[in-house]
């Protein structure tokens, strides 16, 4: 049987480690990771964004960064405030009880689609116009494990 789910790759992986400073007034404070420990119900190790809930990690997409890019919003990995960059997937097309998988083990669940807040407007300089179906979404850790940038990554639909 060939597996036809959609899939990519994972672009980037960017945390808040301990020890920077917490909110800075232009950007959001991401370092970046060329790979890192997923640990279930929590989010990216020594991630000081970790353990919040249904928001253990934000997802977007390279072409989702391209995107924004065009309208004039900073990008880079973790200018948005993302955590984690895939390529190869429509993100704005997730909907909550979707699965990523990633690498060989880790398995995050989509909770719902990210919106533009104060502090996105705040760090870009502009109001969050235009970004509707742009910004990724937040994403719960169901299984844990190492994911690394280059790993595939798989989407398996929600049951109807």
């Amino acid at each position: 049987m060939t597996d036809t789910s959609p899939g990519g790759v994972l672009a980037a992986i960017v945390y808040k480690p301990e020890g920077v400073e917490s909110r800075p007034a232009d950007r959001f404070a991401r370092a970046p990771l060329a790979e890192a420990v997923l640990r279930a119900g929590h989010g990216i190790e020594d991630d000081c964004k970790a353990g919040r809930a249904d928001r253990h990690v934000n997802l977007t997409s390279e072409e989702n960064a391209e995107v924004l890019r065009a309208l004039g919003f900073r990008t880079d990995p973790g200018e948005t405030g993302e955590q984690l960059v895939v390529r190869g997937i429509d993100v704005g097309a997730l909907k909550p009880g979707d699965r990523l998988r990633l690498g060989g083990e880790a398995c995050l669940e989509v909770a719902t689609q990210r919106t533009g807040c104060q502090r996105f407007q705040q760090v870009q300089g502009r109001p969050p116009a235009g970004t509707r179906d742009r910004l990724g979404v937040m994403a719960r850790v169901v299984v844990g494990g190492v994911v690394r940038v280059g790993d595939p990554v798989r989407v398996e639909p929600a049951a109807p």
